[in-house]
């Protein structure tokens, strides 16, 4: 077990996920799976014996949204087509994506030290929230309604 080297990992997988928003709805989905993908092995304390039983999860879970999403209620057929925005052009820290990257990435931090002392055993549970916090949220003033809600959240669970 490294502690370290795994909370590293968490934080660079926290801030390459919101990093892939650059990249519109399939980078945004692709950082969200990569970041619950990740929690989730924490949070179960996954080992490798345990892998092809949760790659059958995935799949079975994968393949019943599906069904529901383009079967039962094929959504994409009754709804207009949305317009995505394209993410505002810009370098370095000017670009909205990386921004946030980096704001997780350094909260995501933050969060795991405090929860580190709060709670040993469940710090990961505050970088989850910080995390949470970057999910459909662009404009400053949303991500700190999410934050306060997240954090109150958090507090209160």
């Amino acid at each position: 077990n490294q502690p370290v080297a795994r909370d590293l990992v968490f934080l660079a997988v926290m801030g390459l996920g919101v990093y892939a928003r650059r990249w519109g709805p399939r980078g945004h989905a692709l950082g969200i799976f990569a970041f619950m993908t990740f929690f989730a092995a924490q949070f179960l304390h996954t080992v490798p014996g345990q892998l092809p039983e949760l790659y059958a999860a995935v799949v079975l879970s994968l393949a019943a949204s599906a069904a529901v999403r383009f079967g039962l209620w094929c959504y994409e057929r009754r709804l207009p087509a949305v317009a995505v925005p394209a993410p505002p052009e810009g370098r370095g820290l000017a670009r909205i994506t990386t921004r946030q990257a980096v704001q997780a990435t350094l909260g995501g931090a933050v969060a795991l030290g405090r929860g580190q002392v709060h709670a040993p055993q469940r710090g990961y549970w505050a970088v989850g929230a910080t995390g949470w916090v970057f999910v459909n949220t662009t404009p400053p003033g949303e991500t700190h309604v999410s934050g306060f809600r997240r954090g109150r959240g958090t507090l209160i669970g």
